[in-house]
């Protein structure tokens, strides 16, 4: 993510030690994320710390990383390690937005981001449409674990809330609603579930998800309200992934070449 510590640890790393250090994007690349790229220029500094090889997921994160073309050449696909369990998942996938609970209501789940201010604005959302929302949808709240008092302090009530991890239950999830800056977005997408993204109106698109077709973004409750009362009209599970998306293999053998290559 190159954070400060990040820095410090590789100038650290390549004063005191000569083997390469490798650095491994586990999650998502988003073009607005500019931690992730510089100016061709600011390679030329020997002194910037950067790790010596760049290790991604799968063609998807490559694709959007390639804009740093003078790194080309340093960059490995390896194993996805995060999302090894898809494969699996999508093997066994059910077809998607079928009423499939119990009471005959489309599985709704949101997923509260890590800034209670986009979670406040999701929930505020849900809210708005709350008259009409609960006839045709089971909804599902899962607060991120780092904002678990901001999430109890706001009004959720008449949803049913969850801690399990996404893999779980993502099997489940007919429609799923997060914010721009959630990487789980890329689970959901690989699945071909159904996405709503919160657009905040007042920062970037940090969303993973970003100039994909079939995924809604929404700015306020009256575009969320018109998605949310035609299910079947604007959602039809039309996921576009392509081979390599992420790359899989429980054998690992693309990372154990990479480590056995620079070791």
């Amino acid at each position: 993510e190159n954070q400060p510590w990040e820095f410090a640890m590789l100038q650290a790393w390549k004063k005191t030690n000569n083997s390469k250090t490798i650095g491994y994007a586990h999650s998502c690349i988003s073009y607005w994320d500019l931690r992730k790229f510089f100016d061709d220029d600011t390679f030329l500094n020997k002194e910037f710390p950067t790790p010596d090889l760049y290790a991604l997921n799968g063609k998807f994160a490559k694709d959007i990383f390639m804009k740093n073309k003078n790194q080309s050449s340093k960059i490995f696909l390896v194993e996805a390690t995060r999302y090894q369990y898809l494969k699996k998942v999508k093997n066994n996938k059910k077809s998607n937005l079928k009423k499939r609970d119990n009471n005959g209501l489309i599985n709704f789940l949101v997923i509260c981001d890590y800034n209670f201010y986009y979670t406040k604005k999701q929930l505020e959302m849900l809210n708005s449409v709350n008259s009409f929302f609960l006839r045709d949808y089971s909804v599902t709240l899962k607060p991120h674990p780092a904002g678990i008092k901001s999430f109890y302090k706001y009004n959720h009530n008449n949803f049913q809330i969850t801690n399990k991890p996404i893999s779980e239950i993502i099997d489940e999830v007919d429609i799923v609603f997060l914010s721009s800056t959630t990487a789980a977005a890329l689970e959901f997408y690989y699945l071909g579930k159904n996405i709503i993204c919160l657009l905040d109106q007042e920062t970037l698109n940090l969303s993973p998800l970003r100039g994909i077709k079939n995924v809604r973004f929404v700015s306020d409750e009256d575009q969320f309200a018109e998605l949310i009362k035609n299910p079947k009209i604007f959602f039809t599970n039309t996921s576009d992934v392509k081979e390599g998306f992420f790359e899989f293999d429980e054998h690992y053998s693309r990372w154990l070449s990479l480590i056995h290559k620079n070791s």
